[in-house]
């Protein structure tokens, strides 16, 4: 995992060659089978999918900006799932409240 900027981040989600995943209730995810940019605390990241993956189980389509289905995410790296757990905790952030996943390997549905 590295961190980059965000001009690098839109750069690598915009042509494709990176997913993407946050914790902002508003957040597209895309997934993507070599490296996920992830943006937490307002920084960006670019992590391998070995260390974080955003996997599709079944997508119902996009509403309001969300994608909704059935999704998983898989975090590899302590750092940005300590991250990702701290920030979902200090926002307050579960399920009912719009949190697509969390980085513990859970299947979560919106």
């Amino acid at each position: 995992m590295i961190q980059i900027s965000e001009k690098e981040a839109r750069k690598l989600v915009v042509s494709g060659a990176a997913g993407y995943w946050s914790i902002h209730n508003r957040t597209i995810l895309i997934e993507h089978d070599v490296q996920t940019v992830v943006r937490l605390r307002g920084k960006w990241f670019l992590a391998p999918v070995v260390e974080f993956k955003v996997v599709f189980i079944c997508e119902a389509g996009v509403l309001g900006g969300r994608v909704k289905g059935a999704f998983s995410v898989v975090c590899e790296n302590e750092e940005l799932g300590k991250m990702a757990t701290e920030e979902m905790a200090e926002r307050g952030v579960t399920l009912e409240a719009g949190l697509k996943a969390v980085p513990d390997k859970s299947h979560l549905w919106n």
